[in-house]
């Protein structure tokens, strides 16, 4: 018989061959047929042909695996070839080339193989069959754990480390596999039971050799409770008692109070005391204890009892005793301890927290004489005088309005419950609150905070509907809940922006919007560009669940949208990002995960403030836990102590730097401004302006100016300004670069290095005196507040348009044709050729 083989580009070769004809790949049958049929037309009937081989094969073989295991080895080569290898085989039909073995690591029952040939390389020729040999070997052994001492379903607190890592947890016993050669450390710490039981561990610690086996290695941690209980019974004392009388204290700071019999776990051996004080239930009724302290001992194992039995009593007129325990200034919020600072020249509110030691019918009034000489008599807010202390109502204080002119530095006062001694008492002594001197309010002086609203124009969305009419809408909630007594508040020209929201949750259209009011404010070097904070109202004609608001964190811009009422909390919650404060974490239905940069320290349970808020506007006190923080995403929000605190902080702050940055003088800068929006720098082209130099702080990027040769004029690193409230990871920056800092080099371009990528920005044309290029500019008047621009956009992709009265930006036109919203007859055009810029003034026709 003959075989055939493909031999060139249309011939065959033909010999003799005892052997039977072997198959031909699918893949080259078509080109086999397709090149043969000519010859075959000429050739003898009887005579059967092949053609040459094209592909050749690879013959795997595995070795060390258990029978049955599939194999993790993945071949790739020419052509986008690519197959898993579960076995031993071959691989047939490939084209000639350079083929790579991948191999992985396989797990038997828990059991680690791994192969000493990681990769291959097989160089495959035509009509040959290259072998790959890949051996497995068991690498990894296994702990046999046997875990005591803990109560049933307890799980332990074990964990398995190594050097390089590793770790994980055991939670009861057994055997743990998988676990590679080498030496590990087995960490044993306290376990707590779900009564809250403490079991400590015999060995917090023990190193342990693990080698490639599968006969486990025994390891013991054994568990003892190292914390003791106390079972305390209650009698005769119903529930309806408002307040817990009987409390447990002792080691540790520990402290407890219940009204009903329970048992206290997980307590540090020691003496404990239990006090017990009387209760008030329908005056005159009183609950009196059989004891009201008595101490006991707790060991580190068993409980120790312990009971308070209360009979009837009634109260003596005789026994009363008023007392003011405790005081409260308070504007926004305020813990008990009045740790929240007070805001100078802004109202608050003085509590004066007045009790009784037993039920009552007096009506006593208290006397409040301030150090500025004021003196206030309050009347009895109730028909009688409280036996206990309670925050959540307005009713339960002698309560003084301040008026904002009185809060200032130095203020102090003192109080006196019964000034007059109209009812008797038992002790008469300790009505004066504090005992002697004025009790001392921290009054802070913060400088008014200046601030720019600024309608923002889209082309095809038009303008943000913020007015004079209307700002104060914008700032109602702020002005409630932040700790600001007064805003220096100018509504801005509007700005408009050839960057149109493609949708409401367009990530880089906000990006890009904040990024270019942003951009404006440092480019004003007037009085509305130093120490401002820039606000930007845009339209956002889009429904469903879209973008609100983005700002920078602790940086100067934000931009909400102009929706009313609802924009006047976003506002304010832009404005604490300003103020350089993350999200409190409240988690939302519609994004589990709650909102990104959530602030790690916040102290309360899902973003709740925590402590009572006191609304000036309509005085009425805020819920704890019915209320959530502003900085977070869920309703009924009002400001945490936390939040405030830390706003009013970063005020302060600013404010003490604000007089350097005023005192700078204007000179030549470069304004160089862009963004990083999910690991992508962008690079605006970059202005030569007249401004103040407004340097970043070193950060992980870095801007350069390269001069014709390659070498660099200045370079320099800054970190940019994170964006809050966009999904993904985004930042931008804008900052000035004194032109002094170019040394008298020409510059060629500008070169931004972000997150591992690199962008340039090169001359577009030159510059001089003038445009050296012109661009062929056409400017009209459309309406009676609005002007078109055309240019040459190649030579000038971006032109800054300022009011030349004010200096104040109006637009970064781009793209060759802007219609822009103005108020004037002449406009200042910047010209950029991306990476400096030319001055000219052109009248409006």
């Amino acid at each position: 018989m003959y075989r055939c083989m493909s031999g060139g580009s249309d011939g065959l070769t033909c010999h003799g061959s005892d052997r039977l004809p072997q198959p031909i790949s699918p893949r080259f049958q078509v080109a086999f047929l397709r090149k043969s049929i000519p010859l075959l037309i000429g050739a003898l009937a009887a005579v059967g042909c092949e053609p040459n081989p094209t592909t050749g094969a690879i013959v795997l073989t595995i070795e060390g695996l258990p029978a049955g295991v599939p194999v993790a080895a993945r071949v790739t080569g020419p052509d986008n070839f690519a197959t898993t290898v579960p076995a031993t085989g071959t691989i047939e039909g490939l084209i000639p080339g350079e083929y790579r073995v991948r191999v992985q690591s396989v797990t038997v029952g828990g059991d680690l193989y791994t192969s000493s040939v990681t990769q291959q390389m097989l160089n495959v020729a035509a009509g040959a069959t290259e072998s790959s040999t890949i051996p497995y070997a068991l690498t990894s052994g296994s702990m046999d754990f046997t875990i005591g001492g803990l109560p049933t379903g307890a799980s332990a607190n074990v964990i398995v480390r190594r050097s390089d890592g590793f770790a994980r947890l055991v939670p009861a016993s057994g055997v743990q596999r998988g676990l590679g050669a080498g030496s590990y450390t087995i960490h044993a710490d306290t376990t707590v039971t779900a009564e809250g039981d403490k079991f400590g561990p015999s060995a917090p610690q023990q190193t342990v050799t693990i080698a490639a086996s599968q006969t486990p290695v025994p390891v013991s941690v054994a568990f003892s409770q190292t914390t003791g209980t106390i079972a305390l019974s209650i009698s005769g004392l119903p529930s309806t008692v408002p307040f817990d009388p009987v409390t447990v204290s002792g080691p540790q700071g520990y402290f407890r109070s219940t009204k009903v019999s329970t048992s206290f776990h997980g307590l540090a051996p020691g003496t404990y005391t239990i006090s017990a004080a009387n209760a008030a239930g329908d005056c005159p009724t009183m609950y009196v204890a059989n004891a009201a302290q008595q101490t006991i001992e707790v060991s580190a194992v068993g409980t120790t009892m312990g009971s308070v039995s209360y009979a009837n009593g009634a109260a003596n007129p005789a026994d009363l005793n008023l007392r003011i325990v405790s005081s409260q200034v308070i504007q926004v919020t305020q813990d008990s301890a009045g740790n929240v600072p007070i805001v100078a020249n802004r109202p608050a509110l003085l509590r004066i927290y007045g009790i009784a030691n037993q039920c009552n019918e007096v009506v006593p009034g208290v006397r409040v004489t301030f150090s500025n000489g004021t003196v206030v008599n309050v009347p009895a807010p109730e028909a009688s005088v409280r036996t206990l202390l309670s925050e959540g109502t307005l009713l339960a204080t002698w309560n003084v309005d301040i008026p904002g002119t009185e809060v200032q530095a130095g203020l102090s006062f003192n109080a006196v419950i019964d000034p007059t001694n109209a009812f008797a008492e038992a002790n008469e002594s300790d009505n004066r609150y504090p005992a002697s001197g004025d009790k001392a309010v921290n009054v802070v002086a913060l400088a008014p905070v200046k601030l720019v609203m600024v309608p923002v124009s889209q082309t095809t969305h038009g303008t943000g509907a913020i007015s004079q009419a209307n700002i104060d809408q914008f700032l109602a909630f702020s002005r409630r809940v932040h700790p600001v007594a007064t805003y220096d508040v100018v509504l801005g020209p509007t700005f408009s922006t050839q960057t149109n929201l493609s949708s409401g949750n367009d990530v880089n259209g906000w990006a890009s919007i904040l990024n270019q009011l942003d951009a404006a404010r440092v480019a004003d070097a007037g009085a509305n560009g130093v120490n401002r904070f820039h606000h930007g109202i845009v339209a956002v004609p889009f429904t469903g669940l879209v973008i609100a608001g983005i700002a920078y964190v602790g940086g100067w811009s934000g931009l909400t949208w102009d929706r009313l009422p609802s924009a006047s909390e976003i506002v304010a919650h832009e404005f604490g990002h300003n103020y350089n404060q993350l999200h409190a974490p409240c988690p939302l239905s519609i994004e589990p995960g709650g909102p990104n940069s959530p602030d790690p320290t916040y102290p309360y349970y899902r973003a709740q403030i925590g402590k009572f808020g006191y609304d000036q506007a309509t005085q009425t006190l805020r819920s704890p836990t019915a209320y959530t923080d502003v900085m977070g995403y869920c309703g009924s929000q009002w400001i945490s102590d936390y939040m405030y605190k830390r706003m009013l902080a970063n005020l302060l702050a600013r404010q003490s730097a604000a007089a350097a940055v005023a005192a700078k003088t204007t000179e030549r800068v470069l304004l160089v401004w862009g963004r990083i929006i999910n690991g992508a720098p962008v690079l605006e082209p970059a202005f030569e302006i007249d401004g103040r130099a407004q340097l970043p702080g070193p950060g992980p990027h870095r801007l350069a100016a390269l001069t014709p040769d390659g070498s660099e004029a200045f370079n320099i690193s800054f970190a940019g300004n994170d964006i809050a409230d966009l999904p993904g990871d985004n930042e931008s920056f804008a900052f000035t670069v004194p032109v002094s800092a170019l040394g008298g080099q020409q510059v060629e371009s500008l070169l931004l290095t972000a997150r591992g990528r690199t962008v340039r920005n090169r001359i577009s044309v030159e510059i001089a005196a003038g445009p050296t290029s012109d661009p062929q500019l056409r400017m009209d008047r459309v309406g009676a507040r609005e002007a078109r621009l055309r240019w040459n956009a190649a030579r000038y992709p971006v032109v800054m348009v300022r009011d030349p009265a004010s200096g104040q930006v109006l637009s970064f036109a781009r793209g060759g044709d802007a219609t822009l919203v103005i108020d004037s007859n002449e406009l200042e055009l910047h010209y950029s050729n991306r990476v400096r810029s030319v001055r000219v003034r052109q009248a409006i026709p």
